[in-house]
């Protein structure tokens, strides 16, 4: 029965999840008269804590068109509520590994919504910060980095910045695991590429 009931999700899925998005996008009611709708709903949504781990659920799938639209709800919700959001995901037993497998994920697109995802969700929560610094988000931020150029990079190697500032910012932590791990030296590079033409 929970298996049918799976099938039954991912099959009505992408359609569900872009229609939720579109409700709760902040983007959506920014010249409304009431600003807060999205917060509205978002509210009526997490009533439930079940929904949210329903799209955790659905952020594990492979197939582009579940998994981009589940990061871009879960985006939104925490846009919306990052408090609740945020306590909500600690609780999770799946939550913070789901979001580093699309960070992971070889699809540009997809690494990028991860980047957004991430950094609302380890906005002004030391405990996700650590958690994430501890599944190799640092490895894999600095890879990205190499990738896109350093500091020739554009928007995605700001968004790698800004996330990275976000797990190191007040959080002594994750600076010590940040100096210890190497780290210091493995960004080099994108120092040297940026004065490379000043020598």
């Amino acid at each position: 029965m929970f298996s049918l009931r799976i099938a039954m999700m991912n099959k009505l899925s992408p359609m569900h999840l872009k229609t939720i998005c579109n409700i709760l996008d902040p983007e959506t009611h920014e010249d409304d008269d009431e600003d807060k709708m999205g917060c509205n709903f978002t509210d009526i949504y997490l009533k439930k804590k079940e929904n949210v781990n329903c799209v955790l659920e659905l952020l594990g799938e492979y197939e582009f068109k579940i998994r981009r639209p589940s990061a871009k709800l879960l985006t939104f919700l925490l846009q919306n509520r990052p408090r609740e959001m945020q306590d909500i995901i600690l609780l999770s037993h799946m939550g913070v590994s789901r979001f580093m497998d699309v960070l992971a994920d070889t699809r540009e697109v997809l690494r990028n919504d991860a980047l957004i995802l991430l950094f609302h969700l380890t906005q002004g929560n030391a405990n996700l910060q650590k958690i994430v610094a501890f599944e190799n988000c640092f490895d894999i931020l600095l890879d990205i980095l190499c990738i896109e150029g350093y500091s020739d990079g554009g928007i995605i190697v700001e968004d790698c910045l800004k996330l990275m500032l976000n797990l190191l910012r007040n959080n002594p932590s994750n600076q010590t695991f940040f100096r210890e791990g190497s780290y210091i030296q493995k960004a080099c590079p994108f120092f040297r590429t940026n004065n490379q033409g000043k020598r």
